[in-house]
């Protein structure tokens, strides 16, 4: 069982720095789309002002400034998906993590922290009364020794 917990961190723990990485791609490739998305608005908005809009370049102009918008969306979606995904992954990590290290502590022999709170603790009014406890039946012990040496 603790071979699987151990195996389970470990793929977390890979799954994790590679959610990591994703994320760093995705903000590269969100960068790089934001700057397409911009100059792409910005020879449109040149095209606009001068009239061009409606030629065969304003047109392709147009197509080109809507694939930005699409590829920014896009990106924007995926760094989206990445980032919770990278929570998850943490949360997961967490829970197994805990759980390898109950396994390696029930193992070791290591009482679990809710059996320790369930035992009191001997307060010393309680201590005294066991140690009266003990006295007198020590002192009955020894009366009926006494007894069995006399009837001897």
């Amino acid at each position: 069982m603790q071979k699987n917990a151990a195996g389970r961190v470990r793929d977390l723990r890979e799954k994790l720095r590679q959610s990591k990485s994703d994320i760093d791609k995705f903000k590269q490739g969100k960068n790089t789309a934001q700057k397409k998305l911009a100059q792409a608005e910005k020879e449109y908005k040149e095209m606009k002002k001068s009239g061009d809009h409606l030629t065969h370049f304003g047109f392709m102009a147009k197509r080109a400034l809507d694939a930005a918008k699409e590829d920014m969306a896009k990106c924007e979606a995926a760094f989206q998906r990445a980032t919770a995904d990278v929570e998850d992954c943490e949360e997961k990590l967490r829970g197994a993590q805990e759980k390898a290290s109950q396994i390696k502590a029930k193992r070791q022999g290591v009482p679990e922290q809710s059996e320790v709170a369930a035992e009191p603790k001997a307060t010393p009014k309680a201590k005294a009364k066991a140690k009266v406890k003990k006295g007198k039946t020590a002192m009955k012990v020894m009366k009926a020794m006494k007894a069995m040496k006399a009837m001897k």
